[in-house]
């Protein structure tokens, strides 16, 4: 079964956008048969279509509605929804999407909480993001010093997760970098920022939207040789250089096997397998 992976980026969203890359982009790079859409390929020649980003714009609406014609006309077609951010907590853009989801046989999301929230609505699968070591080309690892830099670094709507963990930091007299973005960096311009800290500040508050957000910046992190601090028990640990070592290390080789690139596709694939069955 061939796949064709059309990308959130469809409909203007930026190249760079992480979603892309991660789950789109460099899964179709290590699985065999399946492909990013690039308006040459011909829809005939694949079996199952994933979309990202299908509510936002009129182009992957069209394909959607295409595709779908076709399947209940009894072609063979599965198509998928990959729900990547909880745009849902948006009134319009949950309208948009409420509209859409009918139209896929089964949705798939980086994150339980996004699992749970799609399971209202249609079959939906927790397909984990996995990290394509080929492309994280510097490495930082760990420095023996009593005073790491830290840095939180993100989209700008996003610094309130933050909150928190700032207060373990003037609690410990730390002070640390804030880069945020109002529009997408590349991947090796991220990367090459991050590699400058010790330690990312990468805190998961178990609220919306943090509740329903990948947690793949970790796992970058620990690709490039970077601690994480996900709240201020783990900062005030990690302070010690002796800890902040076995994390780097045992980071490294979570993101080596089962947060590694592969472990993706093998879940797309056991998904494909299980639809191909159904038709």
């Amino acid at each position: 079964m061939k796949t064709l992976f059309f990308p959130c980026t469809l409909d203007g969203l930026p190249r760079h956008t992480g979603s892309r890359m991660i789950r789109c982009e460099w899964v179709a790079k290590n699985w065999e048969g399946a492909e990013v859409f690039d308006g040459t390929q011909r829809l005939i020649d694949f079996q199952s279509f994933v979309f990202q980003k299908a509510y936002i714009g009129g182009e992957s609406r069209r394909l959607v509605q295409q595709l779908a014609e076709q399947r209940d006309a009894g072609k063979n077609v599965i198509l998928a929804f990959d729900l990547c951010d909880p745009d849902f907590l948006d009134g319009e853009h949950r309208t948009r999407l409420l509209d859409v989801l009918p139209l896929f046989d089964f949705a798939t999301a980086p994150t339980l909480p996004l699992v749970g929230w799609l399971e209202q609505w249609l079959p939906a699968y927790h397909v984990p993001d996995g990290i394509d070591l080929a492309e994280v080309t510097e490495y930082r690892g760990f420095v023996d010093n009593d005073s790491p830099s830290l840095v939180w670094m993100g989209y700008q709507g996003n610094v309130g997760a933050v909150t928190e963990i700032a207060e373990t930091m003037a609690a410990l007299g730390l002070t640390g970098d804030i880069v945020s973005m109002t529009f997408p960096v590349s991947f090796d311009k991220f990367v090459e920022q991050l590699v400058g800290y010790d330690i990312l500040l990468n805190p998961r508050p178990d609220r919306a939207p943090y509740m329903y957000k990948s947690d793949n910046k970790t796992l970058v992190a620990w690709a490039a040789g970077v601690a994480v601090a996900r709240d201020g028990a783990e900062l005030e640990r990690l302070i010690d250089p002796t800890e902040r070592s076995l994390q780097i290390e045992a980071g490294r080789a979570y993101v080596e096997g089962a947060g590694n690139i592969q472990s993706t596709v093998e879940k797309w694939v056991e998904i494909a397998t299980l639809w191909g069955n159904f038709t």
